[in-house]
């Protein structure tokens, strides 16, 4: 009798384990990963230093294709980064009419550095060097993020050809103004 009852809560035991136990593998729940850092500090992420990171995001609509959500959230990244890089264009323009000011031949490279021709095709060409690193879903806020980054070395770069390519051509050899302007452009660029 007491064998009985020992192999009833043998069996019992078993029973109620192997429940829990296919609950618990077979319940299917997605396993939530947190919140990336990089949505709301897109400069903490440590790619930062070397890169222009920044942040694209777009809604969740019924219907519409994650693929086309994908999409759209990279065009939001991209006009993001061509928002920074405008803004970058404009305060090295300034910074370098301020270092330059006196000398000889500098205000040619000046008005060029202002110019808004040559700050659009420096973004345009930009931009298309940038990438997606990650996209992040965020089901709770029916958006998705998409964390693009863009090299340093490429924006300065295509800055310092656009400009080159661009400056007015002479046949003389540059001037030592003109070449001690185009140094500290590039110096300046290389800081910022």
């Amino acid at each position: 009798m007491k064998r009985m009852k020992s192999n009833q809560s043998i069996r019992r035991y078993f029973f109620c384990f192997g429940w829990l136990f296919l609950l618990a593998i077979g319940s299917g729940c997605p396993t939530i990963s947190p919140r990336p850092e990089w949505i709301d500090h897109p400069a903490g992420d440590p790619l930062s230093k070397q890169h222009v990171v920044v942040v694209g995001s777009s809604s969740f609509l019924p219907g519409v294709p994650e693929s086309e959500i994908r999409k759209d959230a990279e065009v939001d990244g991209r006009k993001k980064l061509a928002a920074f890089l405008g803004i970058r264009i404009q305060s090295i323009a300034r910074d370098y009419s301020q270092i330059v000011g006196d000398l000889k031949d500098s205000q040619s490279i000046v008005s060029l550095v202002e110019s808004q021709e040559l700050r659009q095709i420096v973004i345009q060409q930009t931009v298309r060097l940038s990438f997606v690193r990650e996209f992040y879903p965020d089901r709770e806020e029916k958006t998705l993020y998409c964390l693009m980054t863009l090299e340093e070395k490429n924006f300065r770069r295509t800055f310092m050809q656009t400009l080159e390519k661009n400056l007015p051509k002479s046949h003389e050899p540059l001037s030592k103004d003109r070449q001690k302007a185009m140094k500290k452009l590039k110096d300046l660029v290389s800081k910022k």
